[in-house]
């Protein structure tokens, strides 16, 4: 059971008490970076489909661009605590990784979307337009704040976020890697089927 325990602290949760982000007595179960990561995807996934769940194609070029910028404090971060440019910051690194999540989630969720209606003709709508997407980024700025009122509710909510986020993240790859697979098996069948006399 204490193999178990290590691996899960060690790859999967890699929690230590000083990295994480402590909420009326309790912390949630990822450090504060992969905090920020899950909880942003989970908020992403979550806007996606009640904003944008009709739409088959990715954002306009200006909101993708904008969306790449959001990857870049994560990395600032890390590489300034990495060279001793300054200390490590929880705040920092659960914010970061709020923007790099919501960021990372603007671009799976419509490519997990694109990828599994690809025989789908119909004209569509844009994922985002730039009203939604500022909504968007309204939103995390908020989660990032609300975790100061410091409260067991505030706790729950975060949690549930950050393991929807989590779980959302792990099931829109294992589903997409399932769809590449089958559409593989399936063109190496009609060729197959072609080449038969």
């Amino acid at each position: 059971m204490d193999v178990l325990y290590e691996f899960l602290n060690t790859y999967i949760f890699h929690w230590l008490p000083s990295n994480a982000i402590w909420i009326a007595g309790h912390t949630l179960s990822w450090d504060a970076r992969c905090s920020g990561i899950y909880i942003g995807f989970g908020i992403g996934v979550l806007y996606y489909f009640v904003a944008s769940r009709n739409a088959k194609e990715l954002p306009p070029y200006p909101i993708l661009i904008f969306i790449s910028v959001l990857f870049l404090p994560l990395f600032i971060d890390v590489f300034s605590i990495k060279y001793g440019l300054r200390g490590p910051s929880n705040d920092i690194r659960y914010l970061t990784g709020l923007l790099f999540g919501t960021a990372f989630s603007s671009y799976l969720c419509p490519a997990f979307t694109i990828l599994a209606r690809i025989n789908e003709r119909k004209k569509s709508a844009s994922v985002l337009s730039l009203y939604k997407f500022v909504l968007l980024i309204i939103l995390v700025i908020g989660v990032f704040f609300v975790k100061a009122l410091d409260t067991f509710a505030v706790y729950t909510v975060l949690e549930t976020l950050s393991v929807f986020g989590f779980l959302s993240l792990f099931t829109i790859l294992i589903l997409g890697m399932f769809n590449i697979f089958w559409d593989i098996s399936i063109r190496k069948k009609l060729i197959y089927k072609e080449e038969q006399p």
